[in-house]
């Protein structure tokens, strides 16, 4: 069995979608992975900065296995206080979010009992459509990112689809360790929230994690600030 774990933040004030566009963004995401990948577990990590009404936590738990929220991060309120700009800009926003989120189901899933044979990462602005492939991954121990474009255009965190193999699981979690401490002393240092030399690109091949490149990974939908519209 695979586990598909998606980072949204459909309540925030960065982006130009509104919260009803994410949640429905959020939902077609969910019920992707019910079409394309069934039997998958789902795990939604959602760190929105607004309060989510309780009619949309029930319609999450009903859709998918487990939910963490991350509203009150202790890392990402420490950055914010730590910052010289009181009110860090979109992007660093949004990359902090992505850290601690990946952090958060990194952590769940290595203190969870439940073991799968691959673990998936995906954007809630993205729904896999019809080139998803799980024979792709089959017998597959390396990470698996999409072309080159994405590897290095997305070089703080391939934001779209990634993943790895299961039993790899702490040696991904020591990535994100690595990410976040380093952001974390640059902050309490200079004061400035930029964790772009700090990057996932950088920090695989500093450890030395094997990697595979790949043309299409079978994702549609909206990437980065600006919600370019991608179909690969």
């Amino acid at each position: 069995m695979n586990i598909f774990c998606i980072i949204s933040a459909i309540g925030n004030d960065y982006g130009i979608f509104s919260y009803q566009e994410r949640l429905d963004q959020l939902k077609n995401t969910i019920e992707s992975v019910h079409t394309y990948a069934p039997g998958s577990d789902i795990l939604l990590v959602e760190a929105s900065e607004e309060l989510i009404p309780e009619e949309d936590i029930n319609y999450f738990k009903s859709q998918v296995n487990h939910i963490i929220f991350l509203n009150d991060d202790k890392y990402v309120t420490f950055l914010k206080h730590h910052s010289k700009d009181p009110s860090p800009n979109k992007f660093e926003k949004k990359t902090v979010g992505e850290i601690q989120s990946c952090i958060a189901f990194l952590e769940f899933l290595s203190q969870n009992p439940k073991q799968y044979d691959r673990v998936f990462k995906l954007g809630g602005r993205l729904s896999l459509n019809e080139n998803f492939n799980l024979d792709l991954y089959k017998n597959e121990d390396r990470l698996i990112v999409l072309d080159k474009e994405q590897w290095y255009d997305d070089w703080i965190f391939p934001m779209r689809l990634w993943s790895f193999s299961y039993k790899n699981l702490d040696l991904f979690l020591n990535l994100f360790y690595n990410i976040q401490s380093h952001t974390y002393d640059h902050v309490t240092n200079t004061g400035e929230l930029k964790v772009v030399e700090f990057s996932f690109t950088n920090f695989v091949e500093k450890l030395q994690i094997p990697y595979r490149i790949v043309d299409k990974v079978g994702v549609c939908g909206y990437s980065g600030l600006n919600a370019t519209r991608i179909d690969e």
